[in-house]
């Protein structure tokens, strides 16, 4: 229990990081997100057809092999 007193400061680091992580990224799959949904709505249907296979490709892919790249 003594560790964990002792190295408090570097868990406090770490849990802040780690916020600022989420932040970030949360931002950018927000827009990501927004861009492929108004592409997968556009009269265009080469971009349809691209944000729907970016989507399927997406959803199909396992998060195993996400979180290991």
């Amino acid at each position: 229990m003594e560790v964990l007193f002792e190295n408090f400061d570097r868990y406090l680091v770490g849990f802040w990081i780690t916020l600022r992580l989420l932040l970030v990224s949360g931002f950018f799959a927000l827009i990501i997100g927004t861009l492929i949904a108004m592409i997968r709505i556009s009269p265009l249907g080469s971009m349809r057809v691209f944000a729907t296979a970016y989507t399927g490709l997406a959803r199909n892919t396992p998060l195993t092999l996400v979180l290991f790249f």
